[in-house]
C-alpha cells in the first residue's frame, strides 16, 4: 500500500465533508483495510460527524453505500436531502436538455415586456387596459383576491 493511499484513509471527514468527500474517504478505506472493516469505520464516524452536516448526505451518496453493502437508517433530515438532491439532478438535468426552452421563455417574455412598454408609450389608454387585466388576474389567483374582489371583477 502506498503512502499516498494511507494519507487519504488518514484523512478524516468532517462535520463540513461534503458527500463526495465522504465517498471518496470511504474509497480509500476499502483499500487500506478491506470492505467490511471500511463498513464498520465509517459508520463509526458518520454517525459522530456525518449525521450532524446538512451537505453530507445526498442521492449518489446513498447509492454508492448501498453497492458496499452499507446499510444506514435514515432519518427525516437524510430522507429529505435525498429526494431534494434528487429532484435537483432531476431538474438540472432537464434544464441541460432543455437550454433552447430557455431562451424561448426569455425571449417570450422579453418580446411581451417590449410590447408593453411601447403600449405605454404609444397607446397609454391600452397599456392601462393591459395592467388592470393583469392586476384582475394576480387578485383572483389569490385566495384573499378572490374573497374581496373577486365578486367586483365578475360583474
Amino acid at each position: 500500500m502506498s503512502a499516498t493511499t494511507q494519507q487519504q484513509c488518514l484523512n478524516l471527514p468532517t462535520e463540513f465533508s461534503s458527500a463526495a468527500q465522504w465517498k471518496q474517504w470511504h474509497v480509500s478505506l476499502v483499500s487500506c483495510v478491506g470492505r467490511d472493516a471500511a463498513n464498520s469505520l465509517w459508520i463509526q464516524l458518520w454517525d459522530v460527524k456525518g449525521r450532524t452536516s446538512t451537505n453530507a448526505y445526498d442521492a449518489s451518496l446513498s447509492q454508492y453505500l448501498q453497492t458496499q453493502g452499507v446499510a444506514l437508517e435514515e432519518s427525516g433530515g437524510e430522507k429529505v436531502a435525498r429526494n431534494l438532491s434528487d429532484l435537483g439532478d432531476w431538474i438540472g438535468g432537464g434544464f441541460k436538455f432543455s437550454r433552447g426552452v430557455k431562451f424561448v421563455l426569455v425571449g417570450g417574455v422579453s418580446i411581451a415586456f417590449i410590447i408593453l412598454l411601447f403600449n405605454l408609450i404609444v397607446r397609454p389608454e391600452k397599456a392601462a387596459k393591459t395592467i388592470n387585466t393583469i392586476g384582475s388576474a394576480a387578485m383572483l389567483a389569490h385566495p384573499a383576491g378572490r374573497a374581496i374582489g373577486g365578486a367586483k371583477l365578475l360583474k
